[in-house]
């Protein structure tokens, strides 16, 4: 029986795992309609898949359907309260639709379980900036770079900080410095996914199934 039960699951599983594929594809592209109807397939055939719903959430984050997104992350956490992906997803759809304290908390909760990831530091810098707290949002940029030295957005997004905060002259050579690593990045070849999209880091990237 057991042995059955195996059978029949495997199958799933592995159609799965080439539509999410199929998906990934789509997602590299800037397909994210062609991406979303792929892990919506994949989410049927495997509906505990923690991978698949929130690849899922991703590619509806991307097409503005927040409300949509949110529930499958809001299920996620139900499950899985510490899943630093939907921890880290749910945070930028709270500060899609405008609930900074709300987006707050969640990226904070994310530092609390991995302090080393940049991409909760730049999220709240842009929180604090938004809300005109350019010292603060400063510090932030800093940490973000402090884990990620190749966060360009971070880099970019702590000259204008330290502009708005007084700090002229600081924030002009931060910019110049953005400028001519920009530059020295936009000159190599590269291949593969890059960052098609409007979010960075390991928890903003969509996954396969294992």
């Amino acid at each position: 029986m057991l042995f059955l039960l195996i059978f029949l699951f495997l199958p799933g599983i592995t159609e799965a795992r080439e539509r999410t594929l199929i998906g990934l594809g789509h997602f590299e592209v800037f397909d994210f309609y062609g991406a979303e109807r792929e892990f919506e397939a994949a989410l049927q055939m495997a509906p505990d898949s923690e991978v698949a719903r929130l690849n899922l959430g991703l590619a509806r984050y991307y097409l503005g359907q927040f409300s949509e997104a949110r529930t499958i992350v809001q299920e996620t956490l139900n499950s899985n309260p510490s899943s630093g992906h939907a921890i880290f997803l749910m945070g930028v759809l709270e500060k899609a639709v405008d609930r900074p304290d709300a987006a707050t908390r969640h990226f904070r909760k994310l530092i609390e379980i991995d302090p080393g990831d940049f991409a909760a530091y730049y999220q709240l810098g842009l929180l604090s900036f938004a809300r005109g707290d350019f010292s603060e949002a400063a510090q932030l940029f800093v940490r973000a770079l402090e884990r990620n030295t190749n966060c360009t957005s971070a880099m970019y997004n702590l000259g204008r900080s330290l502009i708005r905060d007084g700090k002229v002259k600081e924030g002009r050579e931060v910019l110049e410095k953005f400028q001519s690593v920009r530059q020295r990045e936009e000159a190599k070849e590269t291949g593969g996914m890059g960052e098609p999209t409007l979010l960075q880091g390991k928890y903003a990237q969509v996954r396969q199934i294992p």
